[in-house]
C-alpha cells in the first residue's frame, strides 16, 4: 500500500522508535479507511510482541499495548517480517527522514475497503 517516514524526537531507544513506527502505520491505515491490512516491518521483536496474546512487560510495553488496541480495530491484520534488504524503498526513506526534518510518505495505488 505505501510507506511512511516520520521524524520523531525524544524517543528513548531505537526499539521504542520501531514500536512507535508500527503504531503510526496502524493509525495511517485507519485514517485511510482500511479494515484489512498487511503490516510489514523489519523489527522482528516488535512484530512478535504485537502478535502475542500475552501481556508485554518490556520497556516498550505501553507502545505495544497501544498498538494492540489499534490492531483490534481491523477486521483482518496480517503481520509480516520483511528484512531491510528486501524493502529498499522504505530503508531509503528512513535515511532521508533521519537526515531531514519533515515526514515523507510513499503511497501506492490501493482502494480502501468498503465497510467491515
Amino acid at each position: 500500500m505505501g510507506s511512511c517516514a516520520l521524524v520523531m524526537k525524544h524517543v528513548p531507544t531505537p526499539f521504542a522508535a520501531e514500536a512507535l513506527t508500527c503504531m503510526q502505520a496502524l493509525k495511517l491505515f485507519l485514517d485511510f479507511g482500511f479494515y484489512s491490512i498487511e503490516l510489514e516491518g523489519d523489527s522482528l521483536s516488535v512484530l512478535k510482541k504485537m502478535k502475542s496474546t500475552s501481556q508485554d512487560f518490556s520497556l516498550i510495553s505501553a507502545y505495544i499495548a497501544d498498538g494492540k488496541r489499534l490492531l483490534d480495530r481491523f477486521a483482518l491484520c496480517k503481520i509480516l517480517f520483511v528484512g531491510q534488504s528486501e524493502n529498499k524503498a522504505t530503508h531509503l526513506m528512513e535515511k532521508e527522514a533521519f537526515l531531514g526534518d519533515e515526514a515523507t510518505y510513499l503511497v501506492e495505488d490501493a482502494a480502501p475497503n468498503e465497510g467491515r
